[in-house]
């Protein structure tokens, strides 16, 4: 099968310069290379009552053809499959109340920031049991820790409109981390550019009354 040109397997160093060269990130927090480096917060977030949104969360990439190599994270989604290799995403919320309850995951993408899919734009989520503890986040550290499906991300037919798209509940914990990648074994790449801080991952709870 024949696959654009554009989808070529970028190495590290590659991945690396790429996303230095993107705009000005509103998540400063966003493209941390090591897993070592990563300390939630001390203090929670307060638990406002009613519905609550965390946007723009850590995100790592993780690549299968150097899967013990750190690989520079874009703020937002950067996930594809070449045919010849993966780039997926580990993507972590931090610092989450613990009167929390219904957490959801989300994907969304505001009018003023970028969408590119190419072929399948499905995305497949799976819930990990936490980060690798004293190794740096790549495909085979976090291999191992990969759990249950939480769902799927459908980028194809959707457009940049701001609004919530659900990909699934999840058992409401400090720190939630997700690994994501092309669903299915096909070709596709999903890209979107966060420079709004609020495109993207979002995971969303509810608090019954303020804490």
């Amino acid at each position: 099968m024949h696959f654009p040109s554009h989808f070529v397997l970028l190495s590290a160093a590659a991945l690396l310069e790429s996303a230095v060269a993107l705009p000005s990130q509103a998540n400063t927090r966003t493209g941390v290379l090591n897993a070592r480096s990563f300390v939630p917060s001390p203090e929670p977030r307060r638990c406002a009552a009613g519905n609550n949104t965390i946007y723009a969360p850590m995100t790592w990439n993780i690549a299968t053809k150097e899967p013990d190599t750190i690989v520079a994270s874009r703020n937002g989604i950067n996930v594809w499959n070449n045919g010849d290799a993966e780039l997926g995403q580990v993507v972590t919320f931090s610092d989450i109340p613990p009167q929390a309850e219904q957490c959801e995951l989300h994907w969304l993408v505001q009018p003023t920031d970028t969408l590119m899919v190419t072929g399948q734009g499905s995305i497949a989520v799976h819930e990990l049991l936490g980060l690798p503890q004293g190794e740096e986040i790549t495909w085979n550290s976090v291999s191992p820790l990969v759990g249950r499906r939480v769902g799927s991300a459908a980028f194809n037919g959707w457009g940049k409109n701001g609004l919530l798209h659900l990909v699934g509940s999840v058992d409401c914990q400090s720190t939630l981390s997700f690994k994501s990648v092309i669903d299915g074994e096909v070709l596709g790449r999903v890209d979107v550019l966060n420079d709004s801080g609020m495109s993207g991952w979002a995971l969303t709870y509810e608090c019954k009354g303020e804490v």
